[in-house]
């Protein structure tokens, strides 16, 4: 079922809301995904390694924050630097 989205209904799994995933260089070339959240969706734009990140926090978050983090994910390719945007 190559190019078929899934509809995910997440009232009836632990999350409130479904976050659109992506980790990639810019959205047209993006590893894409859904899950559900009980927090809140949030997007990165690390300037330093040219990267966007789409994802969930776990606490809950105004829309539209501005506010700066740094994911424990590792990036293999610049010697297991963190995601910070």
């Amino acid at each position: 079922m190559e190019g078929t989205e899934i509809a995910i209904n997440c009232t009836e799994k632990d999350g409130s809301k479904a976050c659109y995933t992506c980790m990639g260089r810019d959205m047209e070339n993006c590893e894409t995904g859904t899950v559900c959240c009980s927090g809140s969706c949030f997007k990165l734009i690390d300037i330093q390694h040219n990267l966007i990140m789409k994802g969930c926090t776990n606490e809950d978050q105004e829309d539209g924050s501005m506010k700066k983090r740094t994911l424990d994910v590792k990036l293999y390719w610049v010697n297991d630097e963190k995601v910070t945007g």
